[in-house]
């Protein structure tokens, strides 16, 4: 139901589907022979901010228990492609790390050819690629702001009475 979305909010992604934080992982454990705990290990240093030694131990296990219970494309043996983005026809805020190992800098350039009129990208200054991780505040702002300025008739047009009674309910 397309039609009763007021707005899409991206976090962390580029235009490029392959491109993501679990594909960097299986593209290094392909091809670097160490153990898997090694590489999430080193791979979480440049996801997250390192702020202590407690989160540097968890950040590994966290990573780890995405890649076990998530479903992640591909393999170490072979990543299958996917389609790039498309983007939907409600507005869109991408907000992306300015320091992001996985979401590189020329992500900008390739999302600025696919945004329509009243959508935005917002680098947030100095993030990674999980950024709201010590970001919060800012990135709920960003999101908190955006929002607000979709005007209410975007959603709604198309709706019927019995519509707008689910939505409430939810």
């Amino acid at each position: 139901y397309p039609h009763l979305v007021k707005s899409v909010t991206m976090l962390s992604v580029d235009t490029l589907s392959a491109n993501h934080w679990s594909s960097h992982y299986l593209t290094m454990r392909s091809q670097l022979p160490c153990a898997r705990e090694k590489i999430l290990t080193h791979l979480s240093s440049l996801l997250f901010p390192q702020s202590s030694s407690h989160a540097s131990a968890v950040f590994p296990r966290l990573l780890a228990k995405c890649l076990d219970t998530e479903f992640i494309q591909g393999s170490i043996v072979s990543q299958e492609p996917i389609g790039d983005i498309k983007v939907p026809a409600a507005p869109v805020l991408v907000l992306n790390g300015e320091i992001d190992f996985v979401v590189d800098t020329s992500s900008r350039d390739r999302w600025s050819r696919l945004l329509k009129a009243g959508d935005r990208y917002q680098p947030m200054k100095q993030g990674r690629h999980f950024f709201q991780f010590n970001q919060s505040e800012n990135t709920a702002k960003c999101i908190s702001s955006f929002i607000e300025m979709i005007p209410d008739s975007f959603v709604g047009s198309h709706l019927d009475t019995s519509s707008i009674e689910l939505i409430n309910l939810i």
